[in-house]
């Protein structure tokens, strides 16, 4: 909301700096206690918070033909802040979160965090379970290292090779909505088959990879529910829908980490936990395909009729129309 009245870039550059200070200060304030840190922590969310609906809005203004691209270089490389104007874009919000364009994009965007979120909180404990004498040594370390980097560099080839893939369809006027379900479907559908052979085979250097190869494979629907961002709002209005469903994207941080613990420690085994990762990602994939769209909203259904806004992208300054 403050992109909306400040603009996007002179909110991102505040952001940046109130982030990268209280950064700098988190050793010092860890040592003056829990409180001080915690408040640190809390505010330096707030900072980061503002992060994703700037940078989406200055991506939705820039080179539309590209939007894969940007959004997976965007990828790889708090929401309803006070304005004004709050209860207008309040009411934008809330119309933004009902729309049915939008509806597939919150259940991607979720399935994508619950696993990511998943994959960064266990994944270290369970390689150390399969392997005790992993994080001893120096050999250990480097082994334990390079199971850990693998999701990720897989992630940022499959984002990033599958913009361009999705961009040069889009020139050739293949439709987008084709296109963004295509992208999902895929990588989601990977993602779920390679974590049920997790399930299916012997636990060693074959389901490591597996387990690397399905994390890996999300990055890919970056070209599928992120970049219809970008197609389904207005322009003006795509940080709005980012900060909505990022929102509801960071719940399953919340919900998804202790649920695994609780199924792990249930079980007594792993396999009960990929088992639920293997079905969020195929719940993802099969909700974006049925239900997923790059239609984009008509700026009358978030607008009252005498409602007028003005975009500010470049420090303030309205767009040249």
């Amino acid at each position: 909301m403050l992109a909306l009245r400040f603009g996007a870039r002179r909110v991102l550059a505040v952001a940046a700096l109130g982030w990268s200070v209280l950064t700098i200060w988190t050793p010092t304030a860890a040592e003056e206690g829990e409180t001080v840190i915690y408040g640190v922590r809390v505010i330096l969310g707030v900072f980061e918070g503002m992060c994703f609906p700037c940078v989406y809005d200055i991506l939705s203004a820039s080179h539309p033909e590209l939007r894969s691209r940007n959004i997976s270089l965007q990828t790889t490389a708090t929401f309803f802040v006070a304005g004004e104007d709050w209860r207008l874009q309040a009411r934008i919000a809330w119309r933004l979160f009902l729309h049915p364009n939008c509806r597939a994009i919150f259940v991607g965007h979720f399935a994508h965090a619950f696993c990511h979120f998943l994959a960064l909180s266990w994944l270290p404990t369970y390689y150390d379970e399969l392997d005790a004498g992993v994080s001893a040594g120096p050999t250990g370390h480097r082994s334990h290292a390079s199971q850990l980097m693998a999701p990720y560099i897989i992630m940022m080839s499959t984002s990033m090779g599958g913009a361009f893939v999705a961009d040069h369809f889009v020139r050739a006027g293949v439709d987008k909505s084709r296109v963004r379900r295509l992208c999902e479907a895929i990588s989601y559908g990977l993602a779920a088959g390679a974590m049920l052979l997790v399930l299916l085979l012997p636990q060693g250097g074959l389901t490591t990879a597996l387990l690397s190869f399905s994390i890996g494979m999300s990055g890919l629907s970056t070209n599928g529910h992120e970049a219809a961002k970008l197609d389904v709002a207005p322009t003006e209005f795509v940080g709005l829908l980012q900060g909505i469903s990022n929102s509801l994207a960071a719940l399953s941080g919340v919900v998804g980490v202790p649920v695994a613990a609780y199924i792990n420690a249930a079980f007594g085994t792993w396999q009960a936990v990929f088992a639920l990762v293997a079905m969020v990602y195929a719940t993802g994939g099969l909700a974006y395909w049925f239900l997923g769209t790059s239609d984009p909203i008509p700026r009358g259904q978030l607008l009252d009729a005498t409602t007028t806004v003005t975009r500010r992208l470049d420090f303030g300054r309205a767009p040249a129309k």
